[in-house]
């Protein structure tokens, strides 16, 4: 079973790392510094968008596949493999390279998380979820929506959204699991609809978020932020809030901590430091593969197919 979730994780990166290109492809225009509400909604008629959709579902899918067949120790570190496999399609693409700094980010944001999981798996192990529980972290919800909103008011950029991307997801995590622990512990009457509600705008938020940071940095640094911070938030509030981890060594809670710092100093770094998170590069054009402008719109078959040939044969480079 293992050696079936390994393979399953894999692909699944081999998913993400797809998905995320394309959608980066399809949201990024030069000029364009934010994303509004218009453009975000005819996202939606975009073929090489809503590949990349599926590919990120599928790559989720694959991965939570892989998690019930084998330690989370084993498959999560995988998952990180995402971001590597991000870099090399975007610097394929963009005819550029990788500068030093940006190697090094992205070898500390694996290894720091890969780190981080194996320390945090040993560590921390299921506690039961009370009332109380749900409203704090609901109020840490409540105030990291305000904390990370006004610094995205006052700052916008792509380390704010890709952060607060990161932020959200964790809370999604999170609260996903104080949803299914109520849910089998006491039914459905013991499931507050605060925690649904809690988890639907987590999931917008985050949506947004991560779509606004495609449209001024390269993919990596989106997936890095995600594979990042997503599972440290989840696990700290399983530590500091839920109470998952009533003996933790104080040892093992510094490692976490040294951790922690690599990893997220790695997604600074690479925000600051990537040869492409400035913006697209002088030359591109409206004919990059995936990118599809106003007068080729009502050729959608054709467009969709030229998209999934794309992604194809991103995935065959890959693998």
């Amino acid at each position: 079973m293992t050696w079936i979730a390994v393979a399953l994780a894999v692909a699944g990166a081999c998913c993400y790392a797809v998905g995320a290109r394309r959608q980066n492809t399809a949201v990024r225009e030069p000029g364009r510094t934010s994303l509004s509400l218009g453009a975000l909604v005819g996202l939606v008629r975009d073929p090489g968008w809503l590949i990349g959709l599926l590919l990120l579902g599928a790559g989720t899918a694959l991965h939570v596949t892989a998690v019930t067949l084998a330690p989370l120790t084993v498959v999560q570190p995988i998952g990180a493999l995402a971001l590597a496999l991000t870099a090399i399609l975007h610097v394929r693409a963009k005819g550029v390279r990788l500068n030093p700094a940006s190697v090094t980010a992205i070898v500390a944001c694996i290894g720091g998380i890969g780190a981080f999981v194996l320390l945090a798996t040993g560590a921390v192990h299921p506690a039961p979820i009370t009332a109380g529980d749900e409203l704090k972290v609901l109020g840490l919800l409540a105030a990291a929506a305000v904390v990370l909103g006004t610094v995205i008011a006052v700052r916008p950029g792509r380390l704010g959204h890709t952060v607060a991307a990161g932020v959200a997801f964790g809370f999604v995590a999170t609260l996903t699991r104080v949803l299914t622990q109520r849910f089998r512990e006491g039914g459905i009457g013991d499931v507050s609809p605060l925690v649904v509600l809690g988890i639907v705008a987590a999931i917008l938020a985050g949506g947004w978020c991560v779509q606004q940071a495609h449209v001024s940095g390269p993919p990596d640094l989106v997936v890095a932020g995600l594979t990042v911070i997503d599972p440290m938030v989840a696990v700290g509030i399983g530590i500091a809030v839920l109470g998952e981890a009533p003996h933790l060594h104080t040892l093992t809670m510094i490692a976490l901590a040294g951790a922690a710092v690599v990893a997220a100093g790695g997604v600074v770094v690479l925000a600051r430091h990537h040869p492409d998170a400035a913006g697209d590069a002088p030359g591109r054009t409206a004919s990059t593969p995936g990118r599809h402008t106003p007068a080729i719109k009502p050729h959608a078959h054709a467009g969709r197919a030229r998209a999934m040939d794309t992604s194809t044969h991103e995935i065959r480079s890959i693998l």
